[in-house]
């Protein structure tokens, strides 16, 4: 019964750590919203719904189930060192085909634009884009680890800071650099 009882309140716990995470980020969001608005034209909005859109759809292609499958195995092995491998092995098929794809589209150039349906001078925000497609592949697999090993509050804590890192960085490029979407890009 005291088994059952830990494993409540930990279940409880961790749901509550993982909807104050969401709700952060959500949070964060919602406080740079006015800020985009105020320094990016109405034209750009679309620009970067556009190419976020973009490396969404992109993003599946580089996770293709290896998540599923590294739970599968993950969960199944007993060795540390196994496990070491398969994650290591997702991580290399993840950072091949973020890189192929990148290599793609640079190689594909301005005749991604009508594809895309932006103007040809947007092109390198949507390179830069796909460079944080490969970092962020290697991000969202260590946070998978983190949350297969029940690090509830390191997922947590990292994924909270990596969001505001990003609407910090975001403000001061926007404010004192170039206020355009290149700005939220980088």
């Amino acid at each position: 019964m005291l088994s059952l009882l830990a494993q409540l309140k930990r279940l409880a716990g961790d749901s509550f750590l993982y909807a104050l995470m969401s709700v952060s980020t959500k949070l964060i969001a919602f406080i740079m919203f006015p800020i985009y608005t105020h320094y990016i034209q109405p034209d750009e909005y679309g620009v970067l719904g556009i190419i976020d859109g973009t490396i969404a759809i992109l993003g599946y292609f580089v996770i293709f189930g290896t998540d599923t499958a590294l739970a599968f195995y993950y969960f199944e092995e007993k060795d540390p060192q196994k496990k070491l491998q398969y994650v290591q092995n997702v991580m290399a098929f993840r950072l091949l085909v973020s890189v192929i794809l990148t290599i793609v589209a640079l190689l594909a150039g301005n005749n991604l634009v009508p594809w895309l349906n932006i103007n040809s001078h947007l092109m390198p925000f949507f390179y830069l884009s796909l460079v944080t497609l490969v970092l962020d592949s290697i991000n969202v697999l260590a946070l998978t680890v983190y949350r297969y090993e029940m690090r509830t509050l390191r997922v947590v804590l990292l994924t909270v800071a990596k969001m505001l890192f990003i609407a910090v960085l975001s403000y001061f490029l926007l404010v004192y650099w170039s206020g355009s979407i290149g700005s939220i890009v980088w």
